[in-house]
C-alpha cells in the first residue's frame, strides 16, 4: 500500500529512512537496543508552550507545523499523568499493520512479563521486506514503594518507561514478504498460523512454529486483481479468512485447507464478490455473513451462503445491522482527516479504538453516547470519546488491543514516524471509582 505523502511537510525527510542510521535506537535483525534513559525528559523538553499566534509573515502550512509542535510538546508534559503504561519504542521501518500475539511469559524474580507482538516493515524497495515477530517486556505494575526509587532515577517514579523503552525488546523470528505487508493476522483458533496482504493481491500464510529459519510463506490464497488492502479471520469457523482488495473484490478462503494441500499456484477462493468501489476494511459479523467497507462510503453487508450479487469516510458512523438504512449515530473523528483502523475491543463490546491520518488514537465508549457533561469537558469533545493517544508524529496505520485479559487496556498503535507505542492509560478513563478500577486490575499467578 502506497504511503500518502502529509499535506505539510514536518521535520522529518519524505524519504524512507534508517532512524537507526542517525544514532537513534531501531529494531534490528537481532535485537533492538535500548533505549537511552540517562535523560531526566526522554520525550523532549517538558516546558509547557502557549499555542502559536499567526503573524503577517507566516504562512499556513508553517502556522499549521507550529501547531502541531505545540500540541506535541504539551502532551509530552501531560503524558505522565495520563497512562499507566507507555513504551516507545523506534523501528528501523515504518510498519503498516500491528497486532498482539496470544500468550504471556511471567519472568521469575522480576516484575515483568513477556509478550509477543507482529509488526512489519515498508522498506520502499531499500532493503528486503519481512514481517517481524517481537517480544517485548511489560511491567506488572503497579510497582512496590521499595522498586520505585530504581526507577525514578530514570525520571519514571510509577515504574514505567515514557520515552525510549528501557524494556528489553528482541526479535525472536523475521518472515520474509514480498514487499510491505498491508495487513498481517493471526489465526484465533491456532496463533502460529499467521496471514498476510500483500501488495501483489496474495493472501500469504506462515506457521510460526515451523522449525528453522523461515524462507518464505507455507501456502498462498489467490483472488484479488490488485493490491489485498486487508483481512479478517473467522471466529466462528477455524481457517475461514476473508480479504478485501483495491480494486474492490472481496475473497473468502479455507486457510486450513491450502495449508494441508499447498496447491501450485495458489488456493482459489470459496466466495469471491466484487463492489463498485475499492474496499479497506473487512470483518465477519457471524459465522455466514460478512462486513466490508468501501471507499465510496458504503458498508455492505454479503452472506456467503449466497451467490454474491452485485470515497472514504472523514466520520464514523454506527450502524444497527437490523436497520442498515439509516445511520444509528455519527462519531465526528481525528479532525476530519481519513480513519485508518477501527477495532472493537475483545473484552467489553462497546468500546472501541479509531486510528487516523491526523497522528492519533481515540478511544470510544458507545455506552457513553447522550451522557451528561459539564462545558469544560465537552469542550475536549463528545460524551463517548475516552481518550486520545497523541504520541505519533505522523499517520497512524494500525493499531490493536492487547489480547490478554491481563491488560486488557493496553494498546499497541503504529505510525510513519518509524516508531510502535505500547500504551495504556490512567484507570480513571475507564472506569467511574477507585474501587471499579482495582478490582480490574492486573493479577498474575
Amino acid at each position: 500500500m502506497e504511503r500518502e505523502v502529509p499535506p505539510v511537510a514536518e521535520d522529518r525527510p519524505l524519504k524512507v529512512q534508517r532512524l537507526g542510521d542517525k544514532g537513534e535506537p531501531g529494531i534490528t535483525g537481532r535485537e533492538a537496543a535500548d533505549g537511552d534513559s540517562s535523560s531526566s525528559d526522554p520525550w523532549g523538553s517538558t516546558d509547557s508552550v502557549p499555542p502559536p499566534k499567526p503573524n503577517a509573515g507566516c504562512s499556513i502550512a508553517k502556522l499549521q507545523v507550529a501547531w502541531a509542535e505545540t500540541e506535541y510538546k504539551n502532551w509530552t508534559v501531560n503524558s505522565q499523568v495520563l497512562y499507566d503504561v507507555l513504551l516507545n519504542i523506534p523501528l528501523d521501518w515504518p510498519s503498516l499493520t500491528v497486532e498482539w500475539l496470544p500468550g504471556i511469559v511471567k519472568c521469575s524474580g522480576t516484575s515483568v512479563v513477556k509478550q509477543r507482538l507482529l509488526v512489519g516493515t515498508h522498506t520502499s524497495g531499500v532493503e528486503p521486506d519481512a514481517l517481524v515477530v517481537m517480544q517485548v517486556e511489560l511491567p506488572l505494575g503497579p510497582f512496590e514503594e521499595s522498586q520505585k526509587n530504581e526507577y525514578k532515577e530514570r525520571g519514571d517514579y510509577e515504574g514505567f518507561q515514557f520515552g525510549l523503552s528501557s524494556y528489553k525488546v528482541k526479535v525472536l523470528k523475521r518472515l520474509p514478504h514480498p514487499k510491505e505487508s498491508n495487513c498481517a493476522r493471526h489465526m484465533p483458533q491456532r496463533p502460529a498460523v499467521i496471514a498476510s496482504c500483500t501488495v501483489d493481491g496474495r493472501v500469504l500464510l506462515y506457521d510460526l512454529e515451523a522449525a528453522g529459519i523461515c524462507e518464505g510463506p507455507e501456502a498462498s490464497l489467490i483472488g484479488h486483481k490488485g493490491e489485498a488492502t486487508s483481512l479478517s479471520w473467522n471466529i466462528y469457523r477455524e481457517g475461514y479468512v476473508a480479504s478485501c482488495g483495491a480494486e474492490g473484490t472481496l475473497a473468502v478462503h479455507d486457510a486450513s485447507n491450502a495449508l494441508q494441500s499447498k496447491p501450485a499456484g495458489g488456493s482459489k477462493s470459496l466466495f469471491l464478490a466484487e463492489q463498485e468501489a475499492g474496499s479497506n476494511s473487512t470483518c465477519w459479523a457471524e459465522a455466514d455473513l460478512l462486513l466490508a467497507a468501501s471507499e465510496d462510503s458504503v458498508v455492505s453487508l454479503w452472506d456467503i451462503r449466497a451467490p454474491p450479487t452485485k470515497s472514504v469516510a472523514k466520520v464514523l458512523r454506527l450502524y444497527d445491522r437490523r436497520r442498515l438504512e439509516s445511520c444509528a449515530h455519527e462519531m465526528e473523528a481525528h479532525g476530519g482527516s481519513k480513519a485508518s483502523v477501527v477495532s472493537f475491543s475483545p473484552y467489553k463490546p462497546s468500546l472501541f479504538l479509531s486510528g487516523g491520518y491526523d497522528k492519533g488514537v481515540s478511544l470510544w465508549d458507545l455506552e457513553q453516547i447522550g451522557a451528561d457533561q459539564d462545558p469544560e469537558d465537552a469542550e475536549d469533545g463528545p460524551p463517548e470519546l475516552l481518550f486520545t493517544h497523541g504520541g505519533h508524529r505522523a499517520d497512524v496505520y494500525d493499531a490493536s488491543w492487547n489480547c490478554e485479559d491481563n491488560f486488557s487496556q493496553m494498546v499497541a498503535s503504529v505510525a510513519d514516524d518509524n516508531k510502535l507505542h505500547i500504551w495504556q492509560p490512567k484507570a480513571s478513563v475507564f472506569f467511574d471509582s477507585e474501587s471499579e478500577a482495582e478490582d480490574d486490575g492486573v493479577h498474575l499467578e
